[in-house]
């Protein structure tokens, strides 16, 4: 077990050109993310110019990035401001800077399909889903608020068309990804009693439950939290028979080319400890820091 010191002296030397590393939630916004982090339990400026130097970067390069993902893209950029910013660890307006910088281009992407593509396609709407949902939370603006509220409302009929097509399409459906966006929805159920959402929410969890790998998913409690909000009994009792799997917690400090989230990489690691030194709770970091 590793130190948070010990992954700050890996994050912190980084190479010079920060074009090696990934964009978004795989790489230099992950790292950045912890390195404001650990610069404010720390109060440690070295850190906290490194953060500058690569959330610069990674806005100076935005026009490169062709991917729209959280993890290697555009909306992990995005929602990395968006928490820096909500948190007071950097001096950007998330309301001024955010609408300008990428959401009318997220709006774009995820409304460009109304057939689903594929798994791919599924997940990265998600993705912006998710981001939607977070600046719902932390927006401090009125106006902004409404029209996420729109955003989000049309964002879920889009998926419940999606619901509808799956058969057809034959699409396979991974676990995670489904367990990704059954968080995502349990986000939205805290904020928003809508219809649409009971519905979809619904089609979710009837899906899920009859995916042969469910008996070993690793956050059960997403599932019955979702069962909970729909108050299906159904669902409830068949999430109980099975033996959910604790989640392991694996060791990749050895390889420095793990630097993001999704693969539990050094920012996932270094994070996991602040969150706990911190007592930091955050349901949107949450939904990558388990």
């Amino acid at each position: 077990m590793y130190s948070i010191q010990e992954i700050y002296l890996v994050l912190s030397k980084l190479p010079h050109d920060f074009g090696q590393l990934d964009s978004g939630l795989n790489g230099r916004s992950a790292v950045s993310l912890f390195l404001f982090e650990y610069s404010d339990v720390y109060t440690d400026i070295i850190a906290y110019n490194k953060g500058i130097e690569l959330l610069e970067y990674e806005l100076n390069s935005i026009e490169e990035v062709k991917n729209v993902s959280l993890y290697n893209g555009l909306t992990g950029i995005a929602w990395t401001i968006n928490y820096l910013s909500s948190k007071n660890l950097i001096e950007i307006n998330h309301d001024d800077f955010l609408p300008a910088l990428l959401e009318d281009q997220l709006k774009n992407y995820f409304f460009t399909h109304n057939q689903l593509i594929s798994l791919e396609h599924f997940t990265f709407n998600e993705n912006i889903f998710f981001y939607f949902i977070n600046r719902l939370i932390t927006t401090n603006n009125d106006s902004l608020r409404k029209k996420y509220i729109v955003f989000i409302n049309q964002g879920l009929i889009l998926f419940i068309h999606y619901f509808y097509q799956i058969n057809d399409l034959k699409i396979k459906f991974e676990m995670k990804v489904l367990t990704n966006f059954i968080k995502t929805l349990n986000l939205l159920s805290d904020q928003l009693k809508s219809p649409l959402l009971h519905l979809l929410l619904t089609n979710v969890l009837e899906l899920a439950v009859n995916i042969e790998n469910i008996k070993h998913i690793k956050e059960h409690s997403h599932f019955i939290k979702a069962s909970v909000f729909l108050n299906n009994q159904k669902f409830q009792n068949k999430l109980k028979k099975y033996k959910f799997q604790n989640k392991t917690y694996r060791n990749n400090f050895d390889n420095t080319f793990q630097m993001g989230i999704w693969q539990e990489g050094l920012s996932y690691q270094g994070l996991k400890k602040i969150m706990y030194k911190k007592k930091l709770q955050d349901k949107f970091l949450e939904y990558f820091i388990k």
